[in-house]
This record gives structure tokens, sequence and C-alpha cells, in this order.
């Protein structure tokens, strides 16, 4: 289950950093940080943000240079689950797999 992430005032000048220097409107983040509750953003939401605007950049650099983008799979969970690299636990947090 995702957890609520507390958006302070330093928590969200990074995040609007990160999305500026993806190329991304961080207006746009304002709508999701709005209709959370108590000003917080859930896990999810912050990564699905992120991963969008990084995926739009990469998609774009592919483009430049005659290439194709093969934009990731997110996979969210809790508690454990099975890759091609093992078992993953979300205590460990978030993990990649390249034999995914």
């Amino acid at each position: 289950m995702a957890r609520g992430v507390g958006m302070g005032g330093g928590g969200a000048l990074v995040l609007f950093l990160v999305v500026m220097l993806l190329g991304g409107d961080p207006s746009a983040l304002l709508n999701v940080i709005g209709q959370a509750p108590s000003a917080a953003v859930t896990d999810a939401a912050f990564v699905r943000v992120v991963l969008g605007y990084s995926e739009d950049t990469w998609a774009e650099i592919f483009a430049q240079g005659g290439a194709t983008y093969r934009p990731p799979q997110l996979i969210l969970y809790s508690g454990v689950t099975r890759s091609a690299c093992g078992v993953g636990s979300a205590a460990s947090g978030p993990f990649y797999c390249p034999a995914d």
C-alpha cells in the first residue's frame, strides 16, 4: 500500500526542480499536490509524474538521434514481488531489474 509523502517546502522545491530539469511544466504538479489530503502526495502519484516527464524527455532525445525509446514498465507493489532478479521487498525500496 502506498504511503503519503509529506510535501514540506523543501520537498516541494526539490520536486519542482526535478520536473523543470526534465523539461516538464511544474505547474502541472499543483493539481496533484492540491488534490492530496494535507498537502501530501502519495508515492505512486509522485513516481508517475516524475517517470512521465522522464519518459517524454528520453523519447525526444531518442527521436533526435533517429531511434525509438521503449518506455519502462512501472510496477508498484507492497510486501514482496518476484522479478527476474529474484524476490524484491518493498522494505528495500525501489529497484531496477534489467532482466525484467
